[in-house]
């Protein structure tokens, strides 16, 4: 049987951390929970579950995911996001594979629900990622946004499971554009520090090329009106991050 260590990083997730936590449980053999020093109730939630509990001052995803990794003591890392969860069929697809035939490297696809409505095209699904790998054979990437999982071991054997993780991203519009500041100030840093230097009309190009790019090529029209607005508003990122 292998052994699998859940690993989150979180910062003021209440409303999230719980759900995560219980689903992680289901699967696996201990949970490691890695506290950006939240100010909400995480750390009061988080206590009451039967976590592996941290807390360490935030210097960027990559960084704080490959800190969490460290804390866990399983062969195999399980990881999720604070408001992701497994979906039943991918807990069943799991324990199955737990028992002894579990690859080293598992990419998983993503299903993304944005203000209630299940997304399944605008390049946001499959959105496959690895993240459930033996500790020897892969690790995090230690860029500040936009971090990932790479293969370490070129003999490592990789898989990609059938069924999803379930990505609560988006609760709102007013939650979006929070998100959409928070992560466009970040990428505007890294740019202007590698140099890039941008011109009115670059900014307003490229936003609309972003809009075409998602709703028509990703066939974001597909998904309906939430599928105009998920390409409005990645329009709307993109300007602002110029």
């Amino acid at each position: 049987m292998n052994k699998i260590s859940g690993v989150v990083i979180c910062y003021n997730e209440e409303k999230n951390i719980e759900r995560c936590v219980l689903n992680l449980q289901t699967v696996c053999d201990e949970v490691i929970v890695l506290d950006s020093f939240s100010s909400d109730r995480t750390v009061e939630i988080c206590n009451s579950l039967n976590v592996k509990f941290h807390q360490k001052a935030f210097v960027g995803y990559g960084e704080q995911k490959i800190a969490a990794t460290k804390l866990a003591n399983m062969e195999f890392i399980l990881s999720l996001d604070a408001d992701e969860i497994l979906s039943e069929e991918l807990i069943n697809e799991i324990l199955f594979l737990k028992k002894d035939i579990l690859a080293d490297v598992n990419y998983i696809p993503r299903l993304t629900n944005y203000c209630g409505v299940w997304v399944h095209h605008c390049g946001w699904y499959p959105d496959r990622k690895i993240r459930l790998w033996k500790q020897s054979c892969a690790e995090w990437t230690n860029q500040e946004i936009h971090e990932t999982v790479k293969v370490v071991n070129s003999q490592a054997s990789i898989n990609t499971l059938r069924n999803n993780i379930l990505h609560y991203s988006f609760l709102s519009a007013q939650d979006h554009f929070e998100k959409i500041n928070k992560y466009s100030n970040i990428q505007s840093k890294n740019l202007y520090d590698r140099g890039m230097r941008v011109n009115k009309i670059r900014k307003y190009l490229s936003a609309a090329l972003k809009f075409i790019s998602i709703y028509i090529f990703k066939q974001g029209l597909l998904d309906g009106r939430t599928g105009y607005l998920i390409s409005k508003r990645s329009a709307y990122a993109q300007f602002i991050k110029y």
